[in-house]
């Protein structure tokens, strides 16, 4: 599972910000999150990328899947205070 965004940076380069789970398959990271969940442990489950068209590079971090939650609200409601 996975998801690609290009994005516009200001100096115009093509940009791109691509989400996908952190590991092999979905299921191995349904896993990994059940585990962390029960043990309270670290969940690196999603993994948020950046890289340029120009550029060999990416940049990545991971997260959990709470943490990716609390992102999307936070985007969201960002995104709806500008709209108004």
């Amino acid at each position: 599972m996975e998801s690609r965004l290009q994005i516009f940076d200001s100096n115009g380069d093509k940009s791109f910000v691509k989400v996908s789970n952190n590991y092999f398959n979905l299921s191995e990271a349904k896993g990994v999150y059940g585990v962390a969940k029960e043990e309270e442990g670290a969940d690196n489950t999603i993994r948020l990328e950046y890289y340029e068209e120009s550029d060999e590079k990416s940049y990545y971090i991971t997260f959990g899947v709470e943490e990716a939650e609390q992102l999307a609200l936070t985007l969201l409601n960002l995104s709806d205070a500008i709209k108004r």
